[in-house]
């Protein structure tokens, strides 16, 4: 079964060697998100949607590189196409991590 298939399941995510991968998804006890769509989430994969879901879970790039079988290089890569994708342009005023999952969590700030 497909890490998609999962996610839509709500299941844990089963890696190579038999571990467990918890992703949140709206519904998730952790992660409470409104129905309210936002275009710029829906730009993004179902990877990203992975990752950014792990990002409002808190999880560190390590953390998340970890839970899903990747690359510490390549979360980083995932969560720089995020922040493109919603529009959340580097600012000393702000954090885009933080921002990024208000977005996701439907409690868009508006920047």
């Amino acid at each position: 079964m497909t890490i998609s298939a999962h996610l839509r399941r709500e299941t844990p995510v089963h890696g190579p060697n038999g571990r467990t991968s918890p992703v949140a998804q709206p519904g998730h006890p952790h992660v409470q998100r409104t129905q309210r769509s936002d275009d710029r989430l829906e730009r993004l994969t179902e990877r990203e949607r992975e990752v950014l879901a792990l990002m409002a879970q808190g999880r560190s790039n390590g953390a998340i590189a970890r839970l899903v079988y990747l690359s510490y290089g390549a979360v980083e890569k995932n969560v720089a196409s995020i922040f493109s994708k919603l529009e959340l342009t580097p600012d000393t005023a702000d954090h885009r991590r933080v921002l990024a999952v208000l977005r996701y969590l439907g409690r868009d700030t508006g920047r």
